[in-house]
Order: structure tokens, then sequence, then C-alpha cells
């Protein structure tokens, strides 16, 4: 018998079970022949942490007094005494206590059992481990000190023996929270009182961006109104500054008008808050209550408390003008009764309230506004200027209000004034493009012209600002923001994160219809693959993957019952199901794809399998999945501290909260990779290789690995993995391996670390030249075009800082499919990071743009024009382009252009006719060219019916068995359909961009693998567009051509019908039909006949050939996952099985057809078939 390795459950021996009891007969039979009292199971529990948790004292003293080790850890490094505390085991604590058992020992998270009794809320233990001398101030991870816990946990009696003890009030957590921040925060009352009474704590100490305990008790309620008002009265008792401010200036009283908090208002008033003190902006509490429409704050702020309604800040603007922004009527009107100015200007923009009001198509604002104005006034106020000379009909024409415009007009705005640029409200309506606000403007507006350029007529200033060039009025809106900083249970004033993920952009192709064929079905699809790699010869620790935080939960009931490592994020498979919806096909006469014969040649490649080498791991070695080729983890000796598990999940980015951000032109390379044990150090760096369907386009774009430590911020990862950090790391413990051309043979990139974060991703961008600068100035050249370089001069920048240089180049086919030649352009250049301005002017150099060799730029009517676009849009921000050519001296020497620059933006060189609208051109040509290229593979699948035609006549005695019966009917439905049926076959193309092509769906449906192309280049969220040609012509109408859009990491299929064309005397095998599918970026154009020339114009993508038999011969079936061709008798003995040769007679088949039989397994595959029936 089997004492301390015959497993209970992962690693329970029978003294485990026997502690648990409580047995101490038991354990002292097992101790006698051998039992181990320290065997440890794979989360690392001996049998005294599991007498220790249930409280099994007896057995705990029987086990130290057999000289079991009272410190023994597990893999948490939990003591006995650890989780005697969280199990609130008072006398099991004496019992451990009494054997000197250490009091301050720490968890990996620098819990001590003080922590654990503390968040148990368990008072007599608490006092039992500081009367033994635990230290109250050690801190967590997130330096938490017991003291913090008891606060959150609410619990006085335990705060008041913590600073009996000595515990200091004025530590703060990692993210710099007091003890009374956090009871400010909680609503405890009774705990701030005993902190600030007892303790001495400061009601004016800051945390994180300025915030002090009365900030955080006005802005959190919890709902306890009561306790809330009174922990603001006790804070202000003791001596809390109702006036500071935090980093952005609020005082406790913005926040309070923010969070509609009257009894906070009424109380800091009382309490000395100066109602009209402005924030680091200037705003003050009647700005953020007139904003909200708090009507109830914003009378008493004015009435009880006498704020100023005419108070503005920095920018110019006041409490009117942000309620009008926002359209908050009922406050408008108040504050209006109550003095507020309709004249006071912004001092950027000149805005008054009726600006802003039509700038944001505020109707209902307008209106109010209007009415309050008294009729003497009416034309001075309706008619007024900003700093740029425009009207609020300007902006409503600039912005394309037209209820707006329409009661301008009404109340007799003049729609013949100019702005300064000699702009009228018609004319920016039609430069906007919002023609019917163009039409009823330009109807009532006299002051004539081109009404597509700017007018001298009514322009009251400098007829020298009339330069043809539009410049959009901008609004001014309040830059003050509610800070952010977020703590691990404590989030002030959190706002939500801002991501921007790249949406599809929609073409201008009419959408199809609901019953078109072209439409692909919806599939929901097996996502969120576990991969696993589990090793051979080790049971591996659990709690190597371990909570982190301060999750005080034990898994010990779980354990004891049944340990397993637990899906992460608690993913649930789901099977995948296809749903298929009746389609109404009509047949007319064929298609230009019928008509002609392609004669270049086709792509397609061998399907082959990759065998899966199966991994090993023990200290070292080398991990490959086995659900994804190519992802491996290298793992140098001694780098691990001991045994360990790697799990990763291939996740899409909707799976995940916080996904990264993508700036223009950046994809992911490959599905973001979720690790498991996060947080894990390794003392050497492990190498981690990623399969990715990024295309480099040479040295046009490269990929960055991204990380986040927790799921809520990434940052770059910055350990580079070239071939010497490599060789270097690794040594020589892979040199079997041929690791230095692995990565250039396969679409690999490497990840060299230290540590494993939560999420790992690879993102695809366009290359970008990084150097550290400071004031010694530098120059940065680009890789992907020569002649583009930064030079930055000394003194340009203060301190030495990362600056980056991208080039982006712009494919020619682009531009010729978008202005047809007339237009030619530079690379777009960054200067990152965006929007820094430049202590002194930085010189960019960028070649002059070249026209093709294949285009003519047509000179005849204007000769091209250099313009130069900037951008200052960054992040995440879409960029918009403005002509400055006009304001920017440029230096033409050789090829090249120069010119300088303040700010860092992105910048390019177009030459156009000076009739082009260039910047409108800029969008959609910097649009189309930064969609991301991919790589991705064309497989086809096809799936042809049962129906086969047959001339054999029934032989058939008067009393049939039961399986002739069966076959007889087998074959009559057989014989059924006429040669040439409306749908010869199913074809299903997918587009596959990771994964394989052994699909389960297809597998599940009967689809057979016909052809399969090579990795091509495509682009994402694009449609791909499919001719066909050949003997097999897809059903449906002429004017019908088959698309499906691309997406990443996604199954994109499309599923359609083919019918068999009436020639057939060209096939070189009588016994099959050929068909070819050619996948391409553009539509077909109307009444082309398919050829190579017309093909290649639609851009070809890959073309691939595939052939499916005479359906009176044959068909192609698939049998356990493989192909074959098998005639009418093999379809039915698979059926039948076994009993098909002895019926063979009286169905008719001739001995060709009984040879044929021969050589096919009937009873395994027939009995195989069965049995996926039945299931």
């Amino acid at each position: 018998m089997i004492y301390n390795h015959g497993n209970y459950k992962n690693g329970f021996t029978a003294l485990h079970i026997a502690c648990k009891k409580s047995r101490v007969e038991m354990a002292s039979v097992l101790l006698k022949y051998g039992a181990l009292l320290e065997a440890a199971t794979e989360t690392g529990l001996t049998p005294l942490h599991v007498a220790a948790f249930f409280g099994c004292t007896d057995i705990v003293s029987f086990l130290l007094q057999h000289g079991t080790n009272v410190n023994q850890t597990t893999l948490r490094n939990e003591t006995a005494l650890h989780l005697a505390a969280r199990n609130k085991q008072l006398e099991t604590v004496k019992t451990l206590l009494g054997y000197q058992a250490n009091l301050d020992c720490r968890t990996r998270d620098n819990q001590t059992p003080l922590h654990v009794a503390v968040r148990t809320n368990y008072l007599p233990i608490v006092e039992l481990l500081l009367n033994a001398g635990s230290d109250p101030n050690i801190m967590t991870k997130d330096n938490y000190t017991p003291l913090h816990m008891a606060i959150k946990e609410d619990s006085e009696d335990i705060v008041r023996i913590l600073i009996e003890h000595d515990a200091n009030p004025e530590v703060k957590t990692k993210k710099g929270f007091t003890p009374l921040h956090l009871a400010a925060k909680y609503g405890s009352c009774k705990t701030a009182h005993l902190l600030m009474d007892r303790a001495k704590s400061d009601p004016n100490a800051t945390g994180p961006n300025g915030f002090t305990p009365v900030h955080v008790a006005t802005y959190y309620n919890n709902n306890k109104v009561s306790c809330h008002d009174l922990m603001l009265d006790k804070l202000i008792e003791f001596g809390g500054d109702v006036n500071r401010p935090v980093k952005n200036g609020y005082t406790p009283l913005h926040l309070a008008a923010k969070r509609n908090n009257l009894d906070s208002i009424h109380l800091l008033a009382s309490k000395g808050a100066i109602t009209d003190k402005g924030s680091r902006n200037g705003y003050t509490p009647l700005h953020l209550a007139s904003q909200d429409g708090q009507i109830e704050i914003v009378k008493v702020l004015v009435e009880k408390y006498k704020a100023q309604v005419n108070t503005a800040a920095k920018d110019g603007l006041t409490p009117l003008h942000l309620a009008v922004q926002e359209d908050k009527v009922n406050v408008a009107e108040y504050l209006l009764s109550s003095g507020a100015s309709i004249d006071t200007k912004t001092l950027k923009a000149g805005f008054t309230p009726l600006h802003s009001s039509a700038y944001r198509g505020q109707l209902a604002s307008v209106r109010l506004l209007l009415s309050c104005v008294p009729e003497h006034q009416l034309q001075q106020v309706i008619n007024s200027r900003t700093h740029m000379g425009s009207t609020p009909l300007h902006l409503a024409a600039q912005q394309g209000h037209l209820q707006v415009a329409l009661k301008l007009v009404q109340m007799g705005a003049d729609p013949n004034i100019c702005n300064k640029q000699g702009w009228t409200a018609a004319k920016l309506a039609h430069k906007q493009h919002y023609l019917n606000l163009f039409e009823l403007l330009q109807s009532i507006t006299t002051n004539g012209g081109d009404g597509c350029l700017p007018s001298s007529n009514g322009i009251d200033d400098n007829a020298n600002l009339i330069n043809g060039v539009m410049p959009l009025e901008k609004a001014e809106y309040m830059t003050d923001h509610m800070i952010s900083d977020s703590e691990d249970e404590a989030d002030l004033l959190s706002t939500p994160a801002m991501f921007r993920y790249p949406e599809p952009r929609k073409e201008m192709l009419d959408e199809p219809a609901d019953n078109d064929i072209t439409s692909i079905p919806s599939t929901p699809t097996l996502d969120n693959k576990l991969i696993s790699v589990r090793p051979t010869t080790l049971r591996i620790p659990e709690y190597l993957t371990a909570l982190g935080g301060e999750t005080l939960c034990s898994d010990l009931h779980e354990s004891m019952t049944e340990e397993r490592v637990k899906p992460m994020l608690n993913g649930k498979g789901e099977t995948a199901t296809a749903s298929q919806q009746p389609v109404q096909m009509t047949i007319n006469a064929s298609s230009p794809a019928a008509l002609s014969e392609w004669d270049f040649d086709v792509d397609n490649v061998h399907s082959t399998k990759n065998l899966v080498k199966s991994g090993y791991v023990l200290i070292s070695g080398l991990v490959e999945a086995q659900r994804r080729p190519g992802l491996r983890f290298l793992v140098p000796p001694n780098a691990p501290s001991g045994p360990l598990r790697i799990i990763c999940r291939l996740l899409r980015p909707e799976a995940i909260d916080n996904p990264p951000i993508f700036n223009d032109g950046d994809c992911l390379a490959c599905r973001i990779i979720e690790m498991n044990p996060n947080q894990m150090r390794f003392t050497l760096p492990i190498l981690v290789e990623v399969p990715h369907i990024a295309s480099i386009k040479g040295r046009e774009r490269e990929i960055i690995i991204v990380r986040s430590e927790t799921g809520n911020s990434w940052k770059e990862h910055t350990l580079e993995a070239n071939e010497q950090a490599i060789n270097d790391s690794l040594g020589d413990a892979f040199d079997h391996f041929d690791l230095n051309t692995s990565s250039l043979n396969k679409r690999i990139h490497r990840i060299l670390t230290y540590d494993l974060p939560q999420y790992f991703a690879l993102i695809s961008r366009f290359r970008q030249e990084v150097a550290f600068i400071g004031s010694d100035g530098g120059i940065i050249s680009s890789t992907v075009a020569s002649q583009v370089q930064a030079v930055f001069p000394p003194g340009s920048l203060q301190k030495r800082i990362k600056v980056g240089l991208q080039a982006q180049l712009i494919p020619n086919d682009v531009i010729n499919r978008l202005t047809d030649g007339r237009v030619s352009v530079s690379p777009v250049v960054s200067i990152e990071p965006r929007r820094r301005k430049f202590h002194k002017p930085i010189t960019l150099t960028i070649p002059v743009p070249r026209h093709s060799a294949k285009t003519i730029p047509d000179t005849t009517n204007s000769s091209p024009k250099i313009r130069l676009l900037c951008s200052l849009s960054g992040g995440i921000n879409p960029a918009v382009w403005e002509d400055i050519t006009g304001s920017t001296p440029m230096t033409h020497h050789k090829d090249c252009v120069s010119f300088t620059t303040t700010v860092s933006a992105r910048l390019w060189l177009m030459d156009c006719p000076p009739d082009i609208p260039v910047t409108e051109l800029a969008t959609r040509i910097y649009n189309e060219s930064i969609e991301p290229p991919i790589l991705g593979r064309f497989v086809i699948y096809a799936r042809q019916s049962t129906d086969l035609e047959t001339e054999v006549e029934l032989k058939t005695p008067d009393k049939l068995p039961r399986q002739l019966a069966h076959a007889q009917d087998m074959k009559r439905s057989i014989s059924r359909t006429k040669k040439f049926t409306t749908e010869f076959a199913q074809i299903r193309c997918i587009c596959l961009t990771d994964g394989n092509n052994d699909k389960t769906l297809e597998c599940l449906e009967h689809y057979c693998q016909v052809a399969i192309g090579p990795f091509v280049e495509i682009q994402q969220n694009k449609p791909i567009w499919i001719e066909m040609v050949g003997n097999l012509v897809p059903v449906l109408r002429s004017d019908e051509q088959l698309n499906f859009t691309i997406r990443p990491f996604h199954d994109n299929r499309i599923t359609f019908p083919v019918r068999l064309r009436d020639v057939l005397d060209h096939e070189p095998d009588s016994s099959t039909v050929t068909g070819k599918i050619a996948f391409v970026r553009e539509p077909r154009k109307a009444q082309t006949t398919l050829d190579m020339t017309s093909v290649q114009q639609q851009r070809l993508i890959t073309l691939l050939e595939f052939k499916l038999p005479i359906p009176d011969k044959t068909i192609v079936i698939s049998t356990r996952g493989n192909v074959e061709k098998m005639n009418k008798s093999q379809i039915i003995a698979l059926e039948i099985g076994g009993d098909c040769k002895r019926l063979a007679p009286h169905l008719g088949f001739s001995e060709q057809d009984n040879k044929t039989i021969d050589r096919i397994p009937l009873n395994g595959i027939a009995s195989s078939r069965h049995g996926n029936k039945n299931q």
C-alpha cells in the first residue's frame, strides 16, 4: 500500500485526508508506516495546512509534536498561520503561535497573517496576533497596510486596536491613498473620527493628482447621504480645507457641482467655500453645473451664494456658452433672466453664445437666445461677427444645420455678408457639399459671383485676405476634464477609456439584397481556443496561476474535491452550427464569365498537412503549440525557478475590454496573446516565436511588440530580439534547431522577454526610424524613402526624448485609379511624438512628386503646381488635411523640397493642377493608401449531390429482404434527376488569414477541398470580387457579381451554387468538368468580356483551378476527412455495408462494379457512417 504517492486527487495523500477529518489515530498509523509529514499537493498544501484551515487543533498539535515545519509554505507562500487566520480558527492560531510560528511571514503579494485576519474582520485573531508582536505597518505589494484593509472593511474595533498598537495613519498606497482617503470614499465616519482624533491623521493629506479626503468625501456619495454629509462635516471640523484645489484646479465645490450633490454644496458654502473660485483654466462651479444642465444647482449658486453669471474662463467661455452648447435650455433661460450677457465673446474665435449654439446646431437654444434680444438690437446680435468675420449663419452653413439656418434667416440674418476671406454662407454650404442648404441660401443671396469662389463684394476688411482658401471655424470647448487615477479598489473620478479600432470602409456599391446568393450565411465559428502545452513527465502546480492583487479567497475546498486547471476568463466552448436559409435563384443568360477562356497560369498549390511535434517541458525545453503551428516557446536551462506550465490563448481584439490603440495604417499582425501565468519572471530571457499575417512589403512596414501587464493599458515591449541577443540568451541549448533561419523562411516574429505579461500583441505599422535627440540636435533619415530626412538644430529640444520619422509611400495604382494620372504625390512624412511644439524650427526634406512611367500628366488645361499639405491631428484622431503652401516657404534643390516647421505633424507634397480641390483629393488618396495589408490564402471547397443518373433496370424478386429494399429505394432516388440539373454543385470559397485549412464546419457539412492557393497580399475590411470561367458558372443574375469582405482572424466564407455549361467538347478528360475562379480587387465593369486583360484590370489577386467529375459518372465525396471519387455502386455499397455483395445480382451491378466495391472497406466505413448518424 502506498501512503505518500497514492494521491487522492492532485497530490492529496491519505495523511491529508486524515488531517482534514481530524483522525489522530489514523494519522498515527500512517506515520508509523512511513507517511511523509510534509508531503505536498500540486498547490503546495501539506497536512499541516489542511489541518490548520479546518481548525483540527488536535491534529495540528500532533503534527507539530512529530516535527513538521510550522512555517512550511504553499506555492503562494502561505503558511498554516495564514490559512488558520483566513478561516477564523482561533484555537489553531493559538496552537501555532505556541510553536513559534512566524508572525510576519509574507505571501507572494506580501500579505502577513495580520492582513488576512483583518480582511476576515475577525477581531479576536487580530488582537491575538498584535499582542504576540505582529507588525501593523507591513505593506502588501500595493502598499496596503492592515489599517487600510480595516478601513475598507469598516471595522471600528479593529481600527481602534491597530491605532493602539502604533499603526501609522499616514502610510500611502502605491496610488497615494492614506487610510483617511479610503474612509472618506467608503463613508466610514466612525473610523475616520478615530483616525483624526486618536491617530492625528491629516485631513489635508494629498493623494493622486492632489486629492484630499475632503475631495474624496465630496465626490463619493455611496447612497448614504446622511453618513456622507457627516463625513464631510467631520473632515472640515478637524481642519479640512474646503478651497484646496486638485491638479486641474477643481475645489470640493467644483466636484459637488459636477456630481449634482446639493447637500454638499450647502455644507461647503456654509464652511467658507469660495463660490466663484476658478479652476486652472478659469472654470467655476457654475460653469460645470450649467454645462450639465443641473438647474437646481445653478439656482442655488446664483440666488443663495451669489455666483456671478458672467464670469468668463481663461478662454472666454461663460456659463451661458456652455449651457447653449449642450442645449440645456432651462439653464440658459435662467441665466439670461439672471443677467447673463448675450454679447460676451470667446478669446480665440470670438464666439458669442449665439455663435456657439448655431455651430452646434442647437435649434432650441437659438430660438431662446433670439427671443430674449430686444427688437432694436436683433440685427446687431444676429449678424455679429467672429474674429474671422463669420456670422451665426456662416457657422450653421459650415456645419450643415439646415433648421438653424432657416430660423436665422426668418429672424433677419443677412445672407449677403462675407467673412474675412470673402465667403458668404451659401458659398460655405456649397464648399461643404450641403446641397439642400446651398440651394436655400443661394436663392436669397443677392451678392453675385461664382458660387464656388470667394468674392470681395460685401467684405468690410482687408481684401488681400481673399486668397481662395476656406479656413473652417472651430468652436472653443471646455478644456478641463475630470481627473482619472485608478486605485486597486478606489477608482477616483474614473472616465471611460477611449480607443479607436479601424472600422471597415464601405465601398460606393449597391448592397446585396437579403435573398442575394452572394451574401455569406451566418455561421458561428469556434473562437478563443485554449492552447495548452502540457508536460509529459511532471505534475504542474496550479498555484503558478495564482490570483494576483489582494484576493484573499482560498480555493482549498476546491482543492479537496477536485483540483484542475480552470479555463482562463471562464471561457466556455461553443458548438459550431450552420443555418442554411432558403435562397431564390434565377437562371438567365450566361454571365460574361462563361463566354471566354483565360489562358494564363493558375496559382494552385498542393495541400499538405504539417506533422506536429509533441512538446516537452522539464526545467527547460522547446514547447510547440499543437493547435497553432509555428507558435513555440524556447526556455533555456535554469530560466524558471521550478517546473512550469505555460498556457496561452490567441484572442480576437473584441474578446478583451481594452485592445491596443491603432493609428492610421496600423493593424494586428496576429491575434492577441494571453499568457498564463502572468507576471511570472525568469532568471534568463525566454524566446517566444509567434506566426503572423502581416505583409511587410520589403522595408515599408514593420512589426512592433506591445504588452499589457493587467489588460488596462499598453506599452511597447523594449527588449529587442535580434540574432545576437537570442544567441546570448539561449546559448547552445538549442543548437540542434536552426534558429537563425526559422524566422526568415516562415512568417514568424520573435519575442524575447524576462517575464510574462497578461497580454502580448504584434502590431503592423508603417516603418518608423527612431532616435534619441536632445538639446544638441541631430538628423534622422528614412530607410524607406532615402531622400526624406529631418534636421533638428541645437536648441530645438530642451531635453533628450525619443523622436520618430515615418515615411509612407503612396502606391501608384491608388493615384492612377483615383486621379487618372493627373496627380503625383510624395511620401507622407510624419514626425513623432505628434502635436509637439519645438523651441526652434526643424528642417524637413521631401522628394519632389514624380509621375509614374505609365502615365503622362495632362497639361492642356492648366500647369501642375506643387502643394504642401499638413495634418496636425495626432494619436488616434483621423487626419484632417490643410493646404499650407501659401504660409510655408519652400526651397527647391535638385529633386527635393525643404521647408521648416515648429510642430510635429504629417506632411506631404502633391503635384496637381490648380483646379483640383487638393484637400478633398488628399483625404481620398490618404484614406485609400492606409488600409493595412495582410496575408491570406484562398481555399475552394465543393459539395456534389448524390443524384446520379442510371439506366439500369432492377431485377427484383417478389420478396425483398430489408437491406435490398433500402438499396432499391436509394437507387430510385439516385435515378430521379436528369443529366444536367439546375444545381450541379455547391462551391464554398474561404479566405484564411490564420489557422489551417482543415475546417471543422466544412467536414461536418461534407464539403471536399478541391483547390488551395498560395499566401497572397490582401487588404483587410475590403471586398474581394469573384470571376468564374470554364464549364462551371455560378447560378445568379447576369448583372450580379459575387463578392465577400475580408476580416482578419475570421473564417471569411461565401457559398454559391454552380451549374454546367452546355459545352464539354474541349475538356481534356471526358469524365471531369473544369472551373477556374479568379479573386480580384475591383468589380467588373458593365458589358465587359472577360479575358486576360480585363481580369488584370480588375487587379487580379490569385487564380485557382479545380475539377469535378461529370454527374452521370462519379462524384467527389468526403469520407473520414479524405476526398474520393465514387460512382453510384460505391455510394450504395457505403450505405448498406457488407450485404452489398450478396445483393449485387438483384441490383444489376456489373463485374466492374463488383471490382470497385471490393477495393473499399465496406464494413468499417458503413459502420462509421451509421454511427455518425446515430450520434
